[in-house]
């Protein structure tokens, strides 16, 4: 449809990290096109973790702005925030700024909700 017209411009100026990801997006829905916006400037880390964000509801879109700026730990949390309730995306705020310890935290809080 017309909003892969539209992704293109991003495609023509970016890195083949871009191009490859755009074969997600030609048949999914459009909170992956807006998340492509994200996508363009960050690292690989943020590639892989499209193939969450496609098949997931909008709190995973929300959520993506702060792990395309965050280390690797909070790629690994994100198993848990695609699938729960909306308290642990509030609880991200807290994994993403502290050490390791908050990662092993989310076993307990997965089997809580």
């Amino acid at each position: 449809m017309i909003y892969i017209l539209l992704f293109c411009q991003v495609v023509c100026t970016k890195r083949i990290q871009v191009l490859l990801f755009c074969l997600v997006v030609c048949t999914k829905r459009i909170q992956v096109l807006l998340f492509c916006l994200v996508l363009c400037t960050k690292r690989i880390q943020v590639l892989l973790f499209c193939l969450v964000v496609c098949t997931k509801r909008i709190q995973v879109l929300l959520f993506c702005l702060v792990v395309c700026t965050e280390r690797i730990y909070v790629l690994l949390f994100c198993l848990v925030v695609c699938t729960k309730k909306i308290y642990v995306l509030l609880f991200c705020l807290v994994v993403c700024t502290k050490k390791i310890y908050v990662l092993l935290f989310c076993l307990v809080v997965r089997t809580e909700m």
